[in-house]
């Protein structure tokens, strides 16, 4: 969080600034949602990245071998023949990967500020359903269970 906010957010203002989505912070400035977004794209690049790849090697080398005999590049035969047929399950790491991010909500309370407002830029405070859920909680959750 120091990183970004002494080097990377005064870049941002000033770079996409007039977007809206880049206004400097009035509450707890550090404290904001660009770091909630670096620390879940960490969390999550691993389990996304490490499924595409056991997907992708599953296709057949045969499909493989088809789309190159037909005169395809190397690229198209990625694009057109691992693709396309990885696809679904390119999906599904996706969809894996942003449950895994749903559910790490203590990394996401300590560092969004637990701000209940909805705020228009990056750089303000907030919170998220996931950092909600814990916090409000009468009670713990193995009692509900």
């Amino acid at each position: 969080m120091p990183l970004l906010r002494e080097h990377v957010n005064p870049w941002l203002i000033k770079l996409l600034g007039w977007t809206g989505l880049f206004q400097p912070a009035t509450t707890r400035p550090g404290w904001a949602l660009l770091p909630r977004v670096v620390i879940l794209a960490i969390m999550i690049l691993p389990i996304i990245s490490s499924l595409t790849r056991e997907v992708m090697n599953a296709v057949p080398g045969s499909q493989r071998e088809a789309v190159l005999a037909l005169g395809a590049t190397r690229w198209e035969m990625i694009r057109v023949g691992v693709l396309r047929n990885a696809r679904i399950g390119i999906v599904g790491a996706v969809i894996l990967g942003l449950g895994r991010a749903l559910g790490e909500t203590m990394a996401v309370t300590m560092v969004i500020g637990n701000t209940p407002q909805i705020q228009r830029s990056l750089l303000s405070s907030g919170s998220s359903m996931a950092s909600v859920m814990p916090t409000n909680m009468p009670r713990p959750l193995a009692i509900c269970i």
